[in-house]
């Protein structure tokens, strides 16, 4: 079957660290099930256009359209795209990330989903709070919804350090939806953490965050404003006792944060809210960051090590033909 995947991956224009689109291709062009077409790799939303000759789109991050460079532009070859692709008989997959944009708080990204969901021939979500999601916004929608666990990255499993040298990891790119101020304004006052040893490292391109952040950290908490590589950052993770999520459970559905630290066989605190939730074995949830300091660290590693066993991205192009039948 010929599928093109909206959106290609360009390493020259790529370049956040964020393989997901990259592995999700090369999954596709490896099973011999499926032909994947890539005409123009730079064209962005163009590139629907350019790939008629697909049988099947699946389409990631539609409400991240309306703010791209030339959004306006952008958000009407998209529709145009998806338009002509139906009228050749093409079936439309739309793959649900988030419940809406992160930073861009404007109506257009959720104008663009809600017209997304009554074009989608099948909806696929990383997250069961996801097909619930999609179900109560979208109710008009005749598209199934099917959950699809986010496949791992890897199967390789990293070791520890002999002695932890944090007790907590905050990860990733730092920005306001990942709530990383208002950990640090909330864990300078309670008392619980101030024996704890909590490192935030990662990226952080947001010069006004930055500076907020470092006037409210306390003595324990160190935080490290830099692009790390996947080996640095290896090794904070594996020199850490748990790995701690921040997000803002408002738009979040999956993370592809959550299923790279899978691989270090650590326990993990995040919010009660989308895959968090849904690896309940793995995941200590909290529903405020007072809860945080209370939680016990499980014992995760059985948990982990099946998660990465049964969902390799070998498995996704499997696991997505075999829904054939509803398109």
């Amino acid at each position: 079957m010929k599928v093109f995947i909206y959106p290609t991956y360009d390493p020259k224009r790529d370049k956040s660290g964020n393989l997901y689109i990259d592995h999700f291709r090369k999954a596709f062009e490896a099973d011999r099930n499926w032909e994947v077409l890539n005409r123009c790799p730079r064209s962005e939303t163009l590139g629907l256009l350019l790939n008629l000759r697909a049988e099947l789109f699946i389409l990631h991050w539609v409400d991240l359209i309306p703010s791209k460079p030339l959004g306006r532009l952008q958000t009407l070859f998209f529709r145009l795209g998806v338009m002509a692709a139906k009228r050749r008989g093409a079936r439309i997959v739309w793959l649900l990330h988030n419940k809406g944009a992160h930073d861009d708080r404007s109506s257009r990204p959720a104008r663009l989903m809600d017209w997304m969901a009554s074009k989608a021939d099948m909806v696929l979500t990383h997250s069961e709070e996801g097909c619930r999601f999609f179900r109560q916004r979208y109710p008009s929608s005749t598209a199934p919804c099917h959950y699809i666990p986010h496949p791992v990255y890897t199967s390789e499993i990293y070791p520890s350090a002999a002695v932890p040298e944090w007790d907590y990891i905050i990860w990733g790119g730092i920005s306001r939806r990942k709530r990383v101020l208002e950990f640090v304004r909330f864990a300078a006052g309670c008392e619980a953490l101030a024996d704890k040893k909590i490192l935030i490292c990662g990226a952080c391109r947001d010069s006004a965050l930055d500076a907020e952040i470092r006037a409210a950290l306390p003595p324990f908490i160190y935080y490290e404003n830099a692009f790390l590589s996947d080996g640095e950052l290896a090794a904070r993770i594996s020199a850490s006792r748990c790995v701690l999520f921040t997000y803002d459970g408002g738009t979040v559905l999956s993370s592809g944060a959550l299923i790279y630290s899978l691989n270090f066989l650590k326990p993990i605190i995040g919010p009660a809210v989308g895959s968090f939730s849904d690896l309940s074995e793995i995941v200590s949830c909290y529903s405020d960051f007072g809860e945080i300091p209370l939680l016990p660290l499980k014992d995760v590693r059985a948990a982990a090590l099946g998660y990465i066993a049964d969902n390799s991205w070998a498995d996704f192009p499997v696991k997505v033909l075999s829904l054939r039948a509803e398109l």
